[in-house]
C-alpha cells in the first residue's frame, strides 16, 4: 500500500480521539480581582520589629523624676495575670484551625485586651510623651521589604490600602510609616508620602490630642480581636473584593473567614502560617494565582510585599492620565514643622479632627481639606 493511501486511513482512525479533546482554559496568572480592597495588619505584617512595646518605652523616657507612675512591668504583669485567668477558663490548647478560631473569638480574651488598653490609658503615662522622641523612636522600627513600593503601586491604580490593627495608636503607626519612608524623587502619581496619607488606619487611640499631629484618615476604633477586624471589613465588602494580610493567630478570622475573598499570611514562619499549614496548603504569593482562599483549600504566604505585587500583576507604578513630575524633590518633614507645642493639632495638609468609627454603623466624623477619593469610612 502506498503512503498516500495510508495517511487518510490513519487520520480517520484517530479522528474520534481528537473529538474527545476539549480546549483547556488556563488559570489566570494574576489575581482576577476587579475592585480589590486591601486591609493590612500592622505589627508583624508591616512592622517586622516590635513597634507596640516601643511606644510605652518612649513614653517613660519623657517622664520626669518628679512624676510618680508605676513601672511598665506592673502593666505587663497585670496583663499576663488577666490572660492566664482567661485561658484557664477556656477549653484545652487548640490543635485545629476551628479550635483556634473559637479560642481567638473568646469574649474573655477580648476583654483582657480592652482592660489592658484602658489600664494604661487611664494611668496617664502617655499624656506627656514628647513628639520629638516619638519621631526619633519611630525611625528604629523595621518595615517589611517592598511595603512602600506596594502602597505606591496600589495608589497609582486607585486601589485603597488600609490598616486594621490592635496596636494602640493610629497616630503612632502613621508616624512610623512616615519616618521610615524612603526619600528621593516624588511626583504627583506614586509619591510615597502621598500614598501614606491616603491610607485609612483603624485602631484604638491612646495618645492624647496635641501629642502627634492628627490625621483625618486615623480612625479611633475598638480593635481588640480578629473578629473586630472582620466587623470593620464587613462595612466595606459591597464596594469590592476584600483582601486581608496578617501574621498571628489573632488574624486567623480575618484571613480565613468572610468577608475576605483572598487571605494572605505575612511570613512563612509566622504563627498563622504554622497553624493554617497543618490542615491547608500554603501558596507562595510570588508564584501567582491559585484561587480564592475563601474556598478553604489554601492560603497565600509572602515574605516580601513585592511578592504580593506579583500576585496582583502590578509591575510598578501605573501611569495613566496623570503625568509623574520627576522634578520634585521630597524629603520627610522635620518634627518642628508639624508640631508647635501642646494643643497643636494641625498637620502639614490642614486642620483635622480624629475620626471616631462606630463599629456598628461605621459613622465617621466629617473631613475637611482633602482632594483625595472619599475616605473608606465615610
Amino acid at each position: 500500500m502506498r503512503p498516500l493511501t495510508i495517511f487518510p486511513q490513519l487520520l480517520l482512525s484517530i479522528l474520534p480521539l481528537l473529538c474527545l479533546l476539549r480546549p483547556v482554559t488556563p488559570s489566570p496568572l494574576f489575581a482576577p480581582l476587579e475592585d480589590p480592597l486591601i486591609f493590612l495588619d500592622f505589627d508583624g505584617t508591616i512592622a517586622t520589629t516590635d513597634a507596640f512595646e516601643l511606644l510605652p518605652e518612649t513614653a517613660y523616657k519623657t517622664l520626669s523624676y518628679s512624676q510618680s507612675f508605676p513601672h511598665w512591668s506592673y502593666f505587663s504583669e497585670a496583663y499576663l495575670s488577666d490572660y492566664s485567668a482567661a485561658v484557664a477558663s477556656s477549653p484545652p490548647k487548640p490543635r485545629s484551625i476551628a479550635e483556634e478560631l473559637s479560642h481567638q473569638s473568646s469574649p474573655s480574651l477580648r476583654q483582657v485586651e480592652i482592660d489592658s488598653f484602658t489600664r494604661v490609658k487611664e494611668s496617664g503615662i502617655l499624656n506627656t510623651t514628647s513628639p520629638r522622641l516619638l519621631h526619633s523612636a519611630a525611625k528604629g522600627v523595621s518595615i517589611r521589604h517592598g511595603f512602600y513600593d506596594f502602597i505606591q503601586a496600589a495608589q497609582s491604580r486607585n486601589v485603597p490600602v488600609s490598616i486594621i490593627s490592635r496596636n494602640w495608636s493610629a497616630k503612632w503607626i502613621r508616624t512610623i510609616l512616615r519616618q521610615n519612608a524612603p526619600t528621593g524623587i516624588c511626583g504627583h502619581v506614586g509619591c510615597v508620602f502621598d500614598a501614606i496619607d491616603r491610607m485609612d488606619i483603624f485602631c484604638p487611640e491612646i495618645l492624647p490630642e496635641g501629642c502627634v499631629s492628627c490625621h483625618e484618615r486615623n480612625h479611633d476604633t475598638p480593635i481588640f480581636s480578629g473578629e473586630d477586624k472582620r466587623e470593620v471589613m464587613k462595612g466595606f465588602a459591597q464596594r469590592g473584593q476584600v483582601v486581608f494580610v496578617g501574621d498571628e493567630n489573632s488574624d486567623l478570622a480575618p484571613i480565613l473567614l468572610e468577608p475576605t475573598m483572598m487571605g494572605v499570611v505575612a511570613g512563612k514562619e509566622a504563627e498563622a502560617a504554622k497553624t493554617i499549614g497543618r490542615e491547608r496548603e500554603l501558596w507562595d504569593a510570588g508564584k501567582g494565582w491559585r484561587g480564592y482562599t475563601r474556598r478553604g483549600e489554601g492560603v497565600y504566604v509572602m515574605e516580601d510585599y513585592k511578592e504580593l505585587m506579583t500576585l496582583f500583576g502590578w509591575g510598578g507604578i501605573a501611569v495613566g492620565q496623570d503625568k509623574v513630575d520627576m522634578g520634585v524633590e521630597w524629603t520627610p518633614l522635620d518634627p518642628k514643622e508639624i508640631y508647635n507645642g501642646p494643643g497643636d493639632v494641625l498637620d502639614e495638609v490642614g486642620q483635622c479632627d480624629d475620626a471616631v468609627v462606630d463599629m456598628v454603623g461605621l459613622e465617621v466624623a466629617p473631613y475637611r481639606k482633602r482632594a483625595y477619593p472619599p475616605v473608606l469610612g465615610a
